[in-house]
């Protein structure tokens, strides 16, 4: 009985898995069903357009209030993803803040940074919100 939180967790995480797969396959028919284009002329251009754009997310400071809050919730969530592992590894293993004996003082603060980070995703998107459907920008 003891061990019954992490088979509930563990069969919980493996029907998430299976969903979330689906979903990908599902994208990508969907991708696959476009007409087909060569986009092997400028691989140099186009990587860095990915490095820029879509990692970089360079758009986003065309307007600084929105590019601001939106780099703060695309940071914030590759920040929580990382704790995330933990929290995942936590609940598989039945134990509570892994990886704290090995990191000391350090995982204070990172947690301290996870948890600031939080607050700043949950606070931008409320602003977000906002401006949407309040103020209607």
């Amino acid at each position: 009985m003891a061990y019954l939180p992490n088979i509930i967790f563990a069969i919980i995480l493996i029907y998430a898995i299976l969903f979330f797969s689906k979903n990908i396959r599902s994208i990508v028919r969907n991708i696959n069903r476009g007409k087909p284009i060569d986009r092997s002329d400028q691989p140099a251009k186009r990587w860095g357009n990915v490095f820029r754009i879509a990692l970089g997310q360079s758009k986003m400071v065309d307007r600084p209030i929105s590019g601001i809050l939106h780099i703060i919730v695309y940071v914030g969530f590759v920040v929580i993803n990382i704790e995330l592992i933990e929290i995942v590894l936590d609940g598989l293993l039945g134990t509570h803040r892994l990886f704290a004996p090995y990191m000391g003082s350090m995982y204070n603060v990172l947690i301290a940074t996870f948890e600031v980070f939080a607050a700043l995703v949950l606070i931008s998107v409320v602003i977000f919100w906002l401006r949407r459907n309040a103020i209607k920008i």
